[in-house]
């Protein structure tokens, strides 16, 4: 049996086929314009993250710093309270002589 095939039949296949075509340009014309979207998304948060990290480095090393002078003026203290006694105590006993 041979079947046969009328332009009408081939040329609404082929409306067809253009269509789909068309339909999938679309789509990937989309799917391209969204990757672009998410890899500025991506390049703006690595560079919001990056930031935020000197920030917090900055942050940390200033409380780092304010802490060990806060620190380092204590233990000052102390030892020249510690000298002071130590020298009144010399004296005390160079008075004894």
């Amino acid at each position: 049996m041979v079947d046969t095939v009328n332009l009408d039949f081939l040329g609404r296949n082929l409306a067809d086929i253009q269509r789909d075509q068309a339909q999938l340009r679309s789509d990937v014309m989309q799917v391209r314009q969204l990757i672009l979207l998410v890899t500025e998304k991506i390049g703006r948060l690595e560079r919001n993250s990056h930031e935020m990290t000197d920030d917090l480095t900055l942050m940390l090393k200033s409380e780092l710093s304010g802490t060990l002078a806060n620190l380092e003026d204590r233990i000052e203290a102390l030892i020249d309270r510690r000298i002071t006694t130590v020298e009144e105590k010399i004296d005390q006993v160079l008075d004894r002589l």
